[in-house]
């Protein structure tokens, strides 16, 4: 069952709400702002239409949820003595693969 619900047509939403809405959700609208929820899920047409209908209330709540913002966060010393560790370490096994690769090569 497909569930078709015009959000640039509703009154039930301000204009922020609608951009929001249209701008989280714009794989799901086409370019007239029709959203479109189909579910396949149940034997019946009435169980279909009743899980389009809660699948279009989830994703329209979701997309209204305020969301926080990160705080950017210095990396940790440690994390970084770390990495650089990693990359010391695997810049010397691959010199030892080449230097190794050299000398089988003048060796043949």
């Amino acid at each position: 069952m497909t569930v078709f619900f015009n959000v640039a047509g509703s009154e039930s939403f301000s204009q922020e709400q609608k951009k929001l809405i249209l701008r989280r959700l714009s794989t799901r609208a086409d370019k007239d702002g029709v959203i479109r929820v189909v579910s396949q899920k149940h034997r019946t047409q009435k169980a279909n239409r009743a899980a389009s209908v809660e699948r279009l209330r989830e994703l329209l709540k979701e997309a209204l949820k305020k969301r926080r913002l990160r705080k950017k966060t210095p990396v940790p010393e440690r994390a970084r003595r770390q990495r650089l560790e990693e990359k010391r370490r695997r810049s010397i096994l691959k010199k030892q693969r080449a230097k190794r690769a050299f000398i089988e090569d003048l060796g043949e």
